[in-house]
């Protein structure tokens, strides 16, 4: 909600309707919205380190110096091969 999506939009995708942020096919563990810059969770343990680490570099190559990306991660993740 933070980054734009309603309550309807979320709760929509997470019982697979139509109504959902992306017609209910993500599900509740592949939120995002990308009108507002939010990529969201994987499913894979560690997975969203590449992918933070590749929206950084695209914020890089476009000139966007005014964008971040961030990568939370627990130490499940830590002794993952992309860290």
């Amino acid at each position: 909600m933070i980054r734009g999506a309603s309550p309807t939009q979320m709760l929509g995708e997470l019982m697979g309707r139509e109504i959902g942020l992306h017609h209910g096919v993500g599900g509740s563990m592949h939120f995002y919205n990308s009108a507002q810059s939010f990529y969201g969770g994987n499913g894979i343990v560690g997975a969203q380190i590449p992918v933070a680490t590749g929206i950084a570099l695209s914020y890089k190559l476009r000139g966007e110096k005014d964008r971040i990306s961030i990568g939370a991660f627990g130490d499940g993740a830590a002794n993952q091969g992309q860290l």
